[in-house]
């Protein structure tokens, strides 16, 4: 009888000893070409607003919100990134993503057009090549 209580504590505390932890799913990497021109904000610099966030909140998300956000320098734990551009030149900006959410980007122009944020579709790929016009996305190939 003590044999077999033994036998039944040792697989108990087997059980315990090589329990396996819940592995955290890996960082996902977007990769983002952002390409400007010599009018791209009428030839003032600008800032691309990176952030993590599902599709409701990025539908809800206004211009005036992001960029009173951005301006004002709050800690937002689902901002990814911040960059500013001078018009004419292209940037490569990798981001990586750990809670799973498609990547946002919003651009602060000072006018901006109806185009002025994108967001990532998980399906196409994580490497986005952007080209922008005067005051917003004139193009987008994910791939």
């Amino acid at each position: 009888m003590r044999l077999l209580k033994f036998f039944a504590l040792l697989i108990l505390l087997s059980g315990c000893l090589f329990k396996t932890e819940e592995k955290k799913p890996d960082a996902v990497k977007t990769t983002l070409q952002i390409r400007t021109n010599e009018n791209t904000n009428q030839g003032t610099p600008f800032y691309a607003v990176i952030k993590s966030i599902d599709y409701s909140q990025f539908l809800l998300d206004d211009y005036q919100k992001i960029a009173t956000e951005a301006m004002a320098g709050k800690d937002d734990p689902t901002k990814l990134n911040a960059v500013c551009f001078i018009p004419g030149e292209t940037k490569m900006i990798e981001v990586e993503n750990k809670d799973n959410k498609p990547v946002a980007v919003y651009f602060i122009f000072t006018h901006p057009g109806e185009e002025w944020k994108y967001l990532t579709d998980e399906s196409e790929g994580h490497n986005v090549k952007i080209l922008l016009g005067e005051s917003e996305i004139k193009s987008v190939r994910a791939f």
